[in-house]
């Protein structure tokens, strides 16, 4: 039997991604400022508080606050797709 969905919000988030195998998901300057300009959009649209971040070669790890109900899963889901977008527009990379 599944457990019974946890609903936190407001909530903090520690959210980090790796690429695969360790593989680099930032090569230049400009893809960092990318990654930057969709997290700050999903921010906008999700009326977000971004405590920190820290993005690295090969991983990232953002710090968030959701301040309502409208979902984390939806958030997620929606920066993870801007993420693929990221991955096939800026790196090149088919998935």
């Amino acid at each position: 039997m599944p457990r019974k969905l946890r609903i936190t919000e407001p909530a903090f988030y520690h959210v980090i991604s790796r690429g695969n195998l360790k593989d680099d998901i930032f090569d230049e300057p400009c893809d960092y400022d990318f990654f930057l300009s969709l997290l700050f959009k999903v921010k906008k649209d999700f009326d977000l508080t971004i405590h920190a971040f820290c993005l690295m070669t090969n991983h990232y790890h953002l710090l968030i606050e959701t301040k309502h109900r409208k979902g984390v899963r939806h958030l997620l889901v929606t920066f993870l797709n801007l993420n693929l977008i990221f991955i096939d527009v800026v790196l090149n990379i088919e998935v």
